[in-house]
């Protein structure tokens, strides 16, 4: 799968800190495959634990669960939408679908009574080159840099839309679309969500 881009990266917008930066290798030839992985993080408050679970579409060339800054991303089959900012109207409400292959995320869902609700979600996206050395055949990859990638892009679940034997879909939404709504447990306010930046109710 080839990615062109054009005009597009301001110099050095998506700048690893590292040797290698993904704004040339996007602008070259063959940038290679993008990658697609996700944390769903659980907290105490609404599900009683503090848990992170990691998943990605792929495989890597070694045919075993990807490794991307020393985390394993169990690899299941993802299906995400609607990730796209138009900097006018309302905030985006991605959704992402998840595989419930051998009724994985049911399991997970039958030991949080609140269900997924108010985890967050984090989507990184690189490039298959700068994967761990770990991924490959060799041990080895030159290329490897945790610090290429574009802009992490963070989001809240706010409700199951479908759940069924083949696939279990959420919508998401930013954190300020959370704030005022009232999950199982209790309303949720600004300082739930640190660092996202100063508003009011």
């Amino acid at each position: 799968m080839l990615y062109t881009v054009v005009n597009y990266w301001a110099v050095g917008y998506a700048t690893g800190e590292g040797e290698y930066d993904l704004q040339s290798t996007l602008q070259g030839i063959a940038p290679g495959d993008v990658v697609e992985l996700f944390d769903f993080e659980l907290n105490v408050t609404e599900h009683s634990v503090s848990t992170t679970y990691r998943f990605c579409n792929s495989l890597n060339e070694k045919n075993t669960n990807i490794v991307w800054q020393e985390n394993t991303y169990t690899a299941i089959p993802i299906k995400a939408e609607g990730f796209e900012w138009s900097g006018k109207g309302t905030l985006p409400r991605p959704t992402i679908t998840v595989g419930n292959l051998m009724s994985t995320i049911s399991t997970i869902l039958a030991l949080l009574p609140n269900g997924l609700e108010g985890a967050k979600v984090t989507r990184h996206r690189t490039l298959g080159k700068f994967l761990d050395a770990s991924n490959f055949m060799t041990g080895t990859n030159a290329d490897a840099d945790a610090t290429a990638h574009w802009p992490v892009e963070i989001y809240y679940i706010d409700r199951k839309v479908v759940e069924n034997r083949n696939v279990v879909s959420y919508e998401l939404c930013s954190a300020f679309d959370l704030v005022g709504v009232r999950l199982p447990k209790r309303q949720i306010l600004p300082d739930d969500f640190p660092g996202v930046g100063a508003y009011s109710l």
